[in-house]
């Protein structure tokens, strides 16, 4: 199974590798992941839920490409990090530190967002 997981990394990766324009635009599939479907019908709720996934994709498109990538694969495919490891070629506690150290990040650039606002 990890090599069916190693196959799909690297097929994404060329894919963003080629199309990085894409990835600056709005990505309605990037919000789609983000966006619940089931939230309540206040336009008030929803403009500002709308805001926050925004903020949080533009935060999680500007890490560095191996910390984007474990948080899109930890957190939006719910892989295990042994699974994200083998995908990514490199240790478990690698791919921890990268979480570690893209949670801070987003977690900084979130809040100066809000500071800003």
């Amino acid at each position: 199974m990890a090599w069916l997981n190693q196959i799909c990394f690297r097929v994404c990766y060329d894919m963003e590798r080629k199309n990085r324009q894409e990835y600056k635009e709005n990505n309605p599939e990037l919000l789609e992941f983000v966006s619940d479907e089931y939230m309540d019908h206040n336009p008030e709720d929803m403009t500002e839920t709308a805001d926050e996934a925004s903020r949080l994709k533009e935060a999680i498109m500007s890490l560095p490409f191996n910390e984007q990538q474990v948080v899109v694969m930890r957190y939006y495919n719910d892989m295990k990090l042994e699974d994200i490891a083998s995908a990514l070629t490199c240790s478990r506690s690698s791919v921890k530190r990268y979480l570690i150290s893209a949670k801070d990040r987003l977690k900084t650039m979130l809040r100066k967002g809000d500071e800003d606002v």
